[in-house]
């Protein structure tokens, strides 16, 4: 398994009793942990809609009172699924945590489906001699603080200690313990075998139906895992009919997630699979373009993707937000909401009156000063040089994966013998031309920002 691609969503929950049926959440806590580090949460008190009883409340300090005013649990669903997709789910008696996951969600229709893994099994068997297996005794007996005990953040907190701990002292165990714990799936037309055979590597997908034509591509970090996801996914009416004409499945190794990336989109756009036409409403629909005004001025805008010819800087899925992130970043770099399209005043801003806004929507600002500011939005998410060769993992161990950008475009991407990372002219003659469109631009911009500890080599 490769530890550094793999996230763990640790999770501990509070709720109205011990029986998932008739029981509900009252609070969720979700730490994703990848290599070492949480890198995503997910913490909410949840309004069960059912009375807490009185000694779970003395327990816990959640009442009736505190979760009136809580989302409910189908509010917070989709983005429980979005911070669980493709990870596998840890608990300190992981059955119990998961029971209630998937009851949850199996009375809003939804089938959900995870590896799991429980630290208490795991303790017994890395750390034997206990006299408790318990969170609380178990933390104490090895030497990790727990804080706010019986509530989920306090509890989730102590477990990816504890994992953590596992981890670091018998790593294989761990690993031995994931291969035993797979996930289930059920197809009529699909083998245990052809799944199995499936890697759990990165790279890209597809399935075919009866007539060998491709009716969806995707990519991940781990096929197999994603594969088996969708098999189990039977929450849309378009997922269903998905899984009614697939016949085979088919993946290409690429070692690299933006190799990945870059492969899919190609992919999709080279075989246009039914499936992922029907999807891309909901795939990165507006993007943020930047220009100069006739004052000289920078200025951004959200624009529909396929309206503008520029490349966006980044891209969104909805308006809603790209309008926060956009927000966001008025008020980190001191930038004009008018200039950057969230205020249409037909003279100074809203904010300008009121003193957060310096006045380059009425030129009171030179354009030299709100520039220096404005061009770090733009140097965040484009290419910060004209030339530079991207080097990453490869599909084994003696080779690399290279992706060349060349005069500030995507040029190309290849595998190239480790040995040659060193010889830049040849490492380019290796590489071939291929495509630059807006999504690969977007591709490896968004990828180096979310990884900047991605090694690259300036021209």
């Amino acid at each position: 398994m490769n530890w550094e691609d793999q996230k763990f969503a640790i999770v501990d929950i509070e709720t109205t009793g011990g029986n998932a049926v008739t029981g509900k959440i009252t609070e969720v806590a979700i730490f994703v942990y990848q290599n070492g580090e949480i890198i995503d949460s997910l913490e909410s008190l949840i309004n069960p809609e059912q009375n807490i009883p009185y000694f779970i409340a003395s327990l816990t300090g959640i009442d009736n009172a505190m979760v009136a005013n809580s989302p409910r649990f189908f509010e917070l669903a989709k983005a429980i699924i979005k911070i669980t997709e493709e990870t596998i789910f840890v608990a300190h008696n992981v059955n119990f945590d998961y029971g209630f996951f998937k009851e949850e969600f199996k009375q809003l229709g939804y089938d959900y489906q995870r590896k799991t893994l429980d630290t208490v099994q795991l303790a017994r068997k890395i750390l034997p001699g206990h006299s408790s297996y318990s969170l609380g005794k178990l933390c104490q007996s090895v030497g990790l603080n727990i804080e706010n005990r019986h509530r989920a953040s306090g509890d989730a907190k102590a477990t990816v200690e504890l994992f953590d701990l596992l981890v670091k002292t018998n790593a294989l165990q761990v690993e031995k313990a994931l291969t035993k714990h797979q996930l289930r799936y059920e197809h009529p037309f699909l083998s245990a075998k052809t799944v199995d055979a499936l890697p759990e590597t990165s790279g890209i997908y597809c399935f075919k139906n009866s007539e060998e034509q491709i009716i969806y591509i995707g990519k991940s970090i781990n096929i197999r895992q994603r594969v088996i996801s969708h098999l189990n996914n039977t929450a849309t009416k378009k997922n269903l009919r998905m899984l009614d004409e697939i016949k085979d499945i088919g993946f290409r190794e690429t070692g690299s997630e933006l190799i990945a990336l870059l492969e899919e989109s190609n992919a999709i756009k080279l075989h246009k699979p039914k499936y992922n036409r029907m999807l891309t409403k909901s795939k990165f629909s507006f993007g943020l373009i930047w220009y100069y005004n006739d004052f000289g001025y920078i200025c951004f805008k959200l624009e529909r993707i396929g309206k503008s010819t520029d490349v966006p800087l980044i891209t969104f899925s909805t308006l809603k937000q790209g309008k926060q992130i956009v927000d966001s970043l008025c008020v980190k770099y001191s930038l004009c909401r008018k200039l950057c399209g969230l205020d249409d005043s037909a003279g100074a801003c809203f904010y300008h009156p009121i003193g957060e806004c310096k006045g380059a929507c009425v030129n009171k600002e030179t354009h030299s000063d709100y520039n220096s500011r404005a061009i770090k939005v733009v140097q965040k998410f484009a290419f910060q040089e004209d030339h530079f060769i991207i080097i990453d993992r490869g599909r084994n161990e003696k080779e690399k994966s290279v992706v060349y950008i060349k005069a500030s475009s995507y040029y190309g991407h290849a595998y190239v013998s480790s040995d040659l990372i060193n010889n830049i002219e040849l490492l380019k003659a290796k590489i071939p031309k291929l495509d630059n469109n807006r999504d690969t631009q977007r591709i490896v911009s968004s990828y180096m920002n979310k990884h900047p500890e991605i090694q690259v080599i300036y021209l």
